[in-house]
């Protein structure tokens, strides 16, 4: 049984992005492998045994605080994880929390909890739009809506290239999108960002449960082919070619 881990979903909804582990839960299960999602709130007792694969969803800016507390509370759990190779992808503000500090729209800046290398700084303001990428698994489509950058760790990889939007910031020159460190994966894409771009799904699933896992079933195939509709009808709107 594949366990997807979705974390905090009730203040880490924002945007669907809790939904993207009922993504990965769902594609396993249409390639043959048996999976269920389970939830981790605020107050739970941490998992008792190490999940599949992990979601870290967004949350807004008054629930910041609370979620970088339950966060902490899972660290030594995180780090587990981390280090054993689970798969954990974050996105937008559970991104931020997890890296090594960030600032806090009163300006103070604060630990994060550190498992991903990096720090998130203030932005220009804030940023919503279409977020468009070119990265090693294709276009990757979706939107943004974040008042912070990222500044990655020096040698850090990001998941693409900014195509459209402003993704982690332009520091350094360096117009960059995103964290692929491993099996795991960061961004600023909503969408939710599995459901638009399958491929990192089946990155990702592919590292937790391997052979068990096949991306070329009938079912998954149909089902990309209409999201691969849906990123060339956003391409399309916005001019830019796959």
């Amino acid at each position: 049984m594949l366990t997807v881990l979705s974390v905090l979903p009730q203040l880490l909804g924002l945007n669907g992005d809790s939904t993207n582990a009922a993504v990965l839960a769902q594609r396993a299960r249409w390639a043959g492998a048996e999976a269920e999602v389970l939830e981790w709130n605020v107050n739970d007792d941490a998992p008792s045994a190490a999940p599949g694969m992990v979601v870290v969803g967004s949350a807004t800016e008054p629930d910041l605080v609370v979620v970088l507390a339950e966060l902490r509370r899972l660290e030594p759990q995180f780090r587990r994880w981390f280090d054993g190779g689970v798969p954990i992808l974050a996105i937008g503000t559970g991104w931020e929390l997890l890296t090594e500090s960030v600032t806090f729209a009163d300006g103070r800046v604060r630990n994060g909890v550190g498992i991903f290398p990096g720090r998130s700084v203030p932005g220009a303001g804030r940023t919503t739009g279409d977020l468009v990428l070119r990265s090693e698994f294709g276009t990757l489509v979706g939107f943004e809506s974040h008042e912070r950058d990222v500044i990655l760790a020096p040698g850090a990889t990001a998941l693409g290239t900014v195509l459209r939007g402003r993704g982690n910031g332009a520091h350094e020159g360096l117009a960059g999108e995103g964290l692929l460190l491993g099996p795991h994966i960061c961004t600023h894409l909503h969408g939710p960002v599995l459901a638009k771009n399958p491929v990192l799904a089946d990155r990702m699933l592919a590292s937790a449960i391997g052979g068990r896992y096949d991306p070329e079933t009938p079912r998954l195939k149909m089902i990309d082919s209409l999201a691969a509709a849906a990123r060339s009808a956003v391409l399309a709107e916005l001019k830019i070619s796959d």
